[in-house]
Order: structure tokens, then C-alpha cells, then sequence
């Protein structure tokens, strides 16, 4: 049994930097919250590229937005030539499409395995990677934006993006 604190494979315990504890305590916070799936929508299509919303940090809600595009833009044919028993060369991105295609198809995991060249394992990761994929799909709902182009840098001012009412800002009554 291993001891709290103790070293593993000879590599000292990194220790956790406060960015990355703080991070952790938001996600603790949001598993709580009644209104997560909400936040993590409105992140989503708000295109929020920074902080935890709906337990997600941007560059998780990135890669599924990246993931999501591979999963929409899988050429049709791929799944219909896989089921007439062509081969055909999956590229690993787009794997998970077609593993949930051939899933709804009806298609054994043995078989979706030696159709896609993968070991049981690695077909566990791809379906688990497409439920998620799927999962993000539902959430968001048939209009959900693209992925943000690579290269694209956060504004100087945080609130340049606002937009003031004409006339300046409302008095309260």
C-alpha cells in the first residue's frame, strides 16, 4: 500500500501551481451547482474562451468544440463502405463518428474493431470520446457555433466587446 506523499517512480510530486488549484476548486464547485449544463451551454455558444464555466475550463470546452467539428464534417460515405465490407483508411480524428455510426448500425464491438483496425481497448477510448461528442451535440443543439480559428488572442481591454446603449448607460429610475 502506497503512503500518502510518497514518491512515485522515482519522480518527485509536482506540486500543484495556485492557477491550477483554483481551477480545481471551481470544477469542485460547479459539480454542485443545479445549473451547470445551462452554464456550459451559454459558455459553448458564447464562445467563452477563458475560465471554468459549467465545469469546464476553455481549453477543455475547445477541444470539444474541435471534436465536435470532426464529428460533422465525417464524409457520408465512410460508415456506408465500412458496412459493404470496403476498406477503408479511418484517420484517428474521425474515428469516433463512425464508431457511434456503426454502433447505430448495429455492429458488434468485435467487428468495429477489425473494421476500424483497433484492439478493444482503444475501441473503449474512441466510445468513449464519441458519447461525450454527443453528449455536447445535445447540449448545444443543431446551431452551435464553430470552433474559434486558431491564433485568435484575447481583447487588451476585457470590456471591449461590451456594447453601451445608445446615449450612454441607463439611469436607474
Amino acid at each position: 500500500m502506497r503512503r500518502p506523499g510518497a514518491v512515485l517512480s522515482g519522480q518527485p510530486r509536482r506540486r500543484r501551481t495556485p492557477a491550477e488549484a483554483r481551477v480545481t476548486r471551481a470544477k469542485q464547485i460547479c459539480r454542485a451547482c443545479p445549473v451547470r449544463r445551462r452554464c456550459l451551454r451559454q459558455a459553448v455558444r458564447d464562445r467563452e474562451l477563458y475560465g471554468v464555466w459549467g465545469g469546464l475550463t476553455g481549453q477543455e470546452r475547445r477541444g470539444l468544440l474541435k471534436q465536435v467539428q470532426n464529428f460533422r464534417g465525417l464524409p457520408a460515405g465512410v460508415p456506408a463502405r465500412l458496412q459493404y465490407g470496403e476498406p477503408v483508411r479511418v484517420r484517428s480524428q474521425d474515428r469516433p463518428a463512425v464508431a457511434a455510426t456503426l454502433v447505430r448500425a448495429g455492429w458488434s464491438n468485435q467487428r468495429i474493431c477489425h473494421a476500424l483496425g483497433i484492439d478493444p481497448s482503444e475501441l473503449r477510448a474512441v466510445l468513449r470520446v464519441a458519447r461525450r461528442v454527443l453528449w455536447v451535440i445535445d447540449l448545444v443543439g443543431t446551431d452551435q457555433p464553430p470552433a474559434l480559428p486558431e491564433g485568435r488572442r484575447r481583447p487588451a481591454d476585457p470590456t471591449a466587446h461590451w456594447r453601451r446603449p445608445p446615449g450612454g448607460l441607463p439611469h436607474a429610475a
